[in-house]
């Protein structure tokens, strides 16, 4: 059956999943669904949208970006969010805005026991 007009299915196998050799964070896997690399290009400038898994006691190092707001929603474990020197502690269920993106150093430690999973949506445009 053919999509309706307007409307776009992009199957799992299509998205493209960052190893540590591509992004440099060693115990963490980043899928890109809307980015650089994802087929919906034509959002992309809009928001980037990643799912992202941190392996128990990995992080992903402190570092900034040009711009974007930034939402982490964290779909499962426990995680230290570091930003601007301070530190945030959550887990499963929370929800973290990074209001003024641009410039601004933060990282992220899993500090659970078993996987940190979260979904990071940068807004107005790519990483």
């Amino acid at each position: 059956m053919p999509a309706q007009k307007g409307v776009t299915l992009v199957k799992s196998k299509k998205f493209h999943v960052y190893n540590e050799r591509e992004h440099g964070h060693p115990g963490v896997t980043m899928k890109e669904l809307i980015g650089d690399s994802s087929p919906l290009k034509q959002v992309s400038e809009i928001f980037m949208f990643h799912d992202t898994v941190v392996d128990a006691g990995k992080e992903i190092f402190p570092h900034s970006h040009h711009s974007n707001e930034r939402l982490f929603y964290v779909i499962e474990g426990k995680g230290e969010f570091m930003v601007d020197g301070e530190n945030y502690i959550v887990e499963e269920g929370d929800l973290f805005f990074l209001e003024e993106g641009a410039g601004v150093t933060h990282s992220f430690k899993n500090i659970g026991k078993k996987k940190l999973r979260m979904i990071a949506i940068a807004l107005n445009g790519p990483l």
